[in-house]
C-alpha cells in the first residue's frame, strides 16, 4: 500500500510520506477524488473533492451567551486567546482564570458574572463547578467546554444544551 521512494539518510525532505497515503485512502472510502498539481522544483498542491449528504438539521443549537461579563476558566492558552478575541468582538468583558482554584480567589465577585465558561480538566474542578452550577445564584450561568472527543462511557451531569462543543467558532 505504501512504499517510500528515497529512504536514504541524505534525502532533502523529512517525513515518512504517510500523510498522503492515509489521505488518499480516506478520500477513496468516501468515493472522493484526490488531485495533485506539481511544478518541478516548486512543489506540489494537493486538493480533494467529496460528495457529502446535506444535514437535515444543525449539529447543535447555537448557544446564546446573553452576557456582559464573562468568567473564562481554561488553561489552554490558544483557546483562551481565541475565546477572548471572540468575546471582545461582540462587546463582552472577559475575566480569565486558569483553573477553578484561581477563580475562587474572586470570592463574592463570582456573582457579578453573567456567564461562566469552564474547561474541566480534573475531578476537583468538575465537582466544584457542578456544585456552583447547582446554586441559585449561578443557575443556568455555567457553560462547560466539552472535550473534542469524549471517552467511551463518559457522561456529563449537566444538560446537553449547557455543553459548548469544541472547537468554538
Amino acid at each position: 500500500k505504501f512504499e517510500q521512494v528515497d529512504t536514504s539518510a541524505t534525502r532533502r525532505h523529512e517525513g515518512t510520506g504517510l500523510g498522503l497515503a492515509i489521505s488518499k485512502r480516506l478520500i477513496s472510502m468516501y468515493n472522493g477524488e484526490l488531485c495533485v498539481h506539481s511544478d518541478f522544483g516548486n512543489g506540489s498542491c494537493f486538493s480533494f473533492s467529496l460528495q457529502l449528504p446535506k444535514r437535515s438539521q444543525p449539529h447543535s443549537e447555537p448557544v446564546e451567551l446573553n452576557a456582559n461579563r464573562l468568567l473564562l476558566i481554561d488553561d489552554y492558552l490558544p483557546r483562551v486567546e481565541h475565546l477572548m478575541r471572540l468575546a471582545k468582538e461582540i462587546g463582552i468583558d472577559v475575566t480569565h482564570r486558569n483553573d477553578w482554584a484561581a477563580a475562587q480567589s474572586l470570592g463574592r465577585d463570582l456573582d457579578d458574572f453573567d456567564r461562566i465558561i469552564a474547561s474541566v480538566n480534573n475531578a476537583q474542578d468538575r465537582d466544584a463547578l457542578y456544585e456552583l452550577d447547582a446554586t441559585e445564584s449561578a443557575a443556568k450561568r455555567v457553560l462547560f467546554l466539552a472535550p473534542c472527543v469524549m471517552e467511551e462511557g463518559q457522561a456529563w451531569s449537566c444538560e446537553r444544551d449547557r455543553l459548548l462543543p469544541q472547537p468554538v467558532t
